[in-house]
């Protein structure tokens, strides 16, 4: 809901930002590990797969579904705090931006 906020308000703003919108979200897709398990990942680059908030949410539905992979609580954490700032910030942008929905649209 964050990143939704986040990019209704740019989009608002900037509107050739809406041609970017699926290729940003493609991109999102693969930073997710839904094919790939958390694994795979080099140790030293974890934590940056670790600030995205699905990526623990994923991993943790693998191992209850599947019964493979980890589960770790740092990931969750990780994930859990990097999505709670997502949806503040997207709360504070969107309501500054709201404003001026009206004269731009």
């Amino acid at each position: 809901m964050g990143i939704g906020l986040w990019l209704s308000a740019l989009t608002v703003k900037y509107r050739d930002l809406r041609f970017a919108l699926p290729f940003l979200a493609q991109l999102w897709m693969y930073a997710t590990p839904i094919v790939y398990p958390t694994s795979l990942v080099p140790e030293k680059w974890r934590w940056l797969l670790a600030v995205n908030p699905m990526a623990g949410i994923i991993e943790f539905n693998r191992y209850a579904f599947l019964g493979v992979g980890t589960v770790s609580k740092d990931i969750l954490m990780i994930g859990i705090i990097s999505g709670l700032l997502l949806l503040i910030s997207g709360l504070l942008i969107f309501n500054k931006v709201q404003r001026t929905f009206v004269d731009t649209i």
